[in-house]
Parts: structure tokens; sequence; C-alpha cells
């Protein structure tokens, strides 16, 4: 795709626009013979270019309209016409301390792994939830958090993403993302506990940023 979208395409279409540069220049002159040749040349031309982006668009469109998707996110340089920008540390670490699962979610050779750990449930104060994951207690509304009595250990959920092709390393690709937090899930059993005065001055809000190496939504 990205041959066809950010080269071969451009290839044809600069050559087009020469040739009607050329044409359109010489048009007063349409009785003689050469300009004759590259009116003809032109046309033809214009028809192969016209052929060749339409049969591009059609073989590729699906990876053309995902380009929107391919940032410093997932990958370590931009691709524009003719050239490649690598992006900047800052602007790589940026993105990578950002919440940008949807980055990788919608790209098809990523492969979607489902993750989960355990946590520790500290209880309610009855507006928020407190967790202590990697030694750092944290506080949450219900948002990320749910009971259930499917589970015996409180635990969080979260999704992290691979390449399914090693090639695409190659061309820049991170492999693997970040780990990206879906959500908390409880016992039920635990639904009535409370808080101690001591957790709830520890806690700190779980606001958009890394929790114990997983990212925040």
């Amino acid at each position: 795709m990205e041959q066809f979208y950010f080269t071969d395409m451009w290839i044809f279409v600069t050559i087009s626009c020469v040739l009607g540069i050329i044409f359109f220049a010489s048009i007063a002159y349409i009785k003689k013979r050469i300009v004759q040749v590259i009116a003809l040349v032109t046309i033809i031309f214009w028809f192969i270019t016209g052929v060749f982006v339409y049969r591009g668009y059609e073989e590729h469109h699906e990876m053309i309209d995902l380009n929107s998707y391919i940032n410093a996110a997932n990958r370590t340089y931009e691709k524009k016409i003719f050239f490649d920008f690598p992006y900047s540390y800052s602007e790589l670490s940026l993105y990578k301390q950002g919440y940008m699962k949807k980055y990788f979610e919608a790209l098809p050779f990523y492969d979607e792994d489902q993750l989960s750990e355990e946590v520790e449930y500290k209880g309610s104060d009855g507006t928020y939830y407190y967790i202590e994951a990697k030694g750092d207690i944290y506080y949450t509304s219900q948002r990320i958090l749910s009971f259930s009595d499917q589970v015996d250990e409180p635990q969080r959920l979260g999704v992290q993403y691979h390449l399914d092709d090693q090639q695409f390393e190659t061309i820049g690709f991170i492999n693997p993302s970040s780990v990206f937090l879906e959500s908390y899930i409880i016992p039920q059993s635990l639904s009535d506990l409370e808080v101690s005065e001591e957790d709830k001055e520890n806690a700190v809000y779980h606001s958009n940023q890394q929790i114990g190496r997983w990212l925040s939504p």
C-alpha cells in the first residue's frame, strides 16, 4: 500500500502534470507533427495514470483509510510523499504515555492479547473505590470498576498488542504496545468493604496516567 500511495502514484501524477504543462504550452502549434505526438503521448499517459490510480485505490483502499490511525503511538516515523520523517524522542515518549489503544486495535496487523493481574481491593468510601497496585493506592469511580460473583480475587483486566508479522517492525511499527487497562473486576463478596482512613489518606486519584506499568483510560 505505502509503495503505491506515497511513491508510485505520485510519480505517475508528476509525469502527467509535466506532460500536461508541455502540451498546453505548445497547443498553439497543434498542427505541427511533434506537438501532435506530444498530445497523443500525454493523453495516453493520462489514461494509464487514471487506470493505475483507480486500480491502486481499489486494491489498497482499506489500508489507505486506516492511514489516519498510524502515528507516533504505533510507528517510529511518519510516511510522507517520497520521504520518511522520524518522530522526535519527545513525540514518541508523549504518545507512549497516552492511552492510545484505538490506534492499535484499528490496524489489522496487530493481534490483541488479553491480560489480567491480581490487585488488592481496599474498599469504598461511598463515592470512590480504592485499589492497591504495585504498592501504590489509587481511588477511582465505578466507571472502570465492577463487582462480579465470577471471580475469587480482585484483578485488573487489560490488553496489549503484538505485530502478527515481524516484517512490520522493520518498517518502523512498534512492537509490542503498552498495556492498556480496561477495567477492574472485584468479587461481589467485597462489595460492602469500607476503606480505612489510613488507606484513604494515602491514596492518589486514578487519573489518565500509567498505573503500575498499565496505561489508564
